[in-house]
């Protein structure tokens, strides 16, 4: 990316990057989702900066922001129609069938402990 690009897109974050996460908090209802959307949008930004003049930039910007909504909206709507999956996403949290592997991790080095408390008892 040129210098001149490179400042452009820094001048244009500065300057739409509150109204466009006002925005994007308004289409989903959720803040953090807004974060990620914003990003997003001037992660598409980067890769075509098709604007000469900062009224069309504004509007080219919320623009991209609202198909990254529209995306995300319907990776979403797939997401439901797999029941696996929007079970999931109900519960928020992914758990493995074969438990937690940090849990794992602490049950058996309680058991390796033990062991060696064991083997240190008078067989009495």
């Amino acid at each position: 990316m040129h210098d001149e690009q490179r400042h452009s897109l820094e001048t244009l974050y500065r300057k739409y990057a509150e109204q466009l996460f006002y925005y994007l908090v308004k289409l989903s209802g959720s803040k953090e989702l807004a974060e990620d959307l914003v990003q997003e949008t001037f992660i598409r930004a980067t890769v075509s900066l098709e604007f000469s003049e900062a009224e069309n930039a504004k509007a080219w910007l919320f623009k991209v922001a609202r198909n990254v909504y529209l995306d995300e909206w319907r990776k979403r709507k797939r997401r439901e129609r797999i029941p696996f999956l929007s079970r999931l996403m109900k519960e928020k949290e992914m758990v493995s069938p074969y438990g937690i592997p940090e849990e794992e991790v602490v049950r058996q080095a309680g058991i390796h402990e033990v062991k060696e408390l064991l083997m240190h008892l008078p067989e009495k």
